[in-house]
């Protein structure tokens, strides 16, 4: 999903702003729809493909990738609640960087913490690293992706990283009140395609 999302992030703008010069507006308007909805179409898909894969694997109903992580010994109740707070609220950010298809550094930095992960889980179970280690690598590797953010905008003083964080902030408190994932995505995927670039400045990329 993220290594789609930023193809088709970088080919729209790398297309648009190489040949700018012999293409009107509405070849313009095409190539960032295209771009649009084959990030959308990957998002729904990646949850498709979650859903069936956990129907075939999964043996306990409770499970879930941050409400099983391992913790380690004398970490407290608040701190792994803390911890699965702050994880939770992030993949529901990375899902919103692949819609907004902008900058492509954004869908491509999600990659580090996702394959990171399962990285360090490995090493876990080796026992080359502790449980400790793995969180504390894990909440680096999300900050990384966080600074890609800020340093956004810092660079053009945008709004692109308060609105993600405030989306995923309220995708996030939706889902934990039991919505299901493609009523809350749909319509946010709809409204991302139907408003375009009309408040996105994505040239300046």
């Amino acid at each position: 999903r993220s290594l789609i999302c930023c193809f088709v992030s970088w080919l729209s703008l790398s297309v648009l702003k190489n040949h700018s010069h012999h293409q009107d507006d509405s070849t313009r308007t095409t190539m960032r729809l295209i771009a649009l909805v084959t990030s959308s179409l990957s998002v729904l898909g990646a949850c498709y493909c979650a859903d069936m894969a956990t129907i075939k694997l999964r043996k306990n109903s409770g499970e879930s990738t941050t409400a099983t992580m391992p913790y380690w010994s004398g970490c407290s109740f608040q701190t792994q609640r803390w911890f699965k707070h702050v994880y939770a609220i992030a993949q529901f950010g990375a899902t919103i960087t692949c819609l907004i298809v902008s900058n492509p550094s954004w869908p491509f930095a999600v990659l580090l913490p996702i394959q990171g992960a399962s990285f360090l889980m490995t090493l876990v179970r080796k026992g080359l690293i502790d449980t400790k280690t793995y969180h504390v690598a894990y909440a680096i590797s999300l900050f990384l992706v966080f600074w890609v953010g800020i340093r956004q905008a810092l660079l053009t003083w945008k709004w692109d990283l308060v609105v993600l964080q405030a989306l995923a902030l309220t995708t996030y408190q939706l889902r934990r009140m039991g919505v299901n994932k493609y009523t809350l995505w749909i319509p946010l995927i709809i409204a991302r395609i139907t408003i375009g670039d009309a408040y996105l400045h994505w040239d300046i990329w």
